[in-house]
């Protein structure tokens, strides 16, 4: 079949005839194949698809899906959310170490015990204690939670810190108020003082009492069955401050 040229070709023209693209070298023609369809150079199954858009293959899905977690090295976890996870042996060994639990052994403020007699099912009750872990690591009464004690009206009236650090006592003549016993550093308290149905008793102080505010005479002005509040703190193990307030 006769291909029909350009009648006056310039060297380098070119001429498509079919699937041959012909380049004129300045004397004769030189063909060259150009192939017009994925199908000539044995690519009829391939689409011009970017690598970004590719899909994932029939077989690769395939292989995808018979994935087990055993293929991953993860036969052991569980597919839980964080939220549903349970403890751990070792954290449960962990935390039963640690103790956690709280007291409940009714202790009184007699009582010192160490920390080898309390035991998780050990309660402190009634009252506050203070440890001194740089020390012996015994637990000593302090702070003053709790029901009120009554002292014992007397010439000389007698407060045991032993018995709560919270008092009341009713006066019925003139008194002396003891300085506390059992008394240490930091301790602090507070005595309701009630005057008897006479009215007009007078307290006195023993030595290592100290009024801060308030005076001895606001107590002594009270009628009968009125009140005074003695707040009181230790600032040394034989010294204590105190502020007298009546109260209304």
């Amino acid at each position: 079949m006769a291909i029909n040229f350009p009648s006056s070709p310039g060297q380098g023209d070119s001429h498509i005839d079919g699937n041959l693209k012909w380049i004129y070298n300045g004397s004769a023609w030189d063909s060259f194949y150009e192939a017009s369809a994925p199908s000539q150079v044995g690519l009829g199954n391939v689409d011009n698809t970017s690598d970004e858009d590719k899909p994932v293959s029939t077989a690769q899905q395939a292989a995808l899906d018979a994935l087990t977690k055993d293929d991953v090295g993860l036969d052991n976890v569980d597919n839980t959310s964080d939220i549903n996870k349970p403890v751990s042996t070792a954290q449960q060994a962990a935390i039963d170490a640690a103790g956690g639990s709280s007291f409940d052994q009714d202790l009184n403020t007699t009582d010192s015990p160490t920390f080898a007699t309390l035991t998780t099912t050990d309660t402190i009750a009634t009252d506050v204690y203070t440890v001194d872990l740089g020390a012996t690591g015994t637990v000593t009464a302090g702070g003053f939670v709790g029901t009120p004690q009554t002292l014992t009206d007397a010439a000389t009236i007698t407060y045991d810190l032993a018995n709560g650090h919270n008092a009341e006592v009713t006066i019925t003549a003139n008194r002396t108020l003891a300085l506390p016993t059992n008394l240490a550093k930091g301790a602090s308290g507070v005595l309701t003082l009630t005057q008897d149905g006479t009215g007009g008793r007078e307290l006195a102080l023993a030595t290592g009492w100290f009024v801060s505010a308030g005076s001895l005479d606001d107590i002594s002005a009270l009628g009968a069955g009125e009140q005074a509040q003695i707040t009181w703190y230790a600032y040394a193990a034989d010294k204590v401050n105190a502020t007298i307030l009546p109260l209304q």
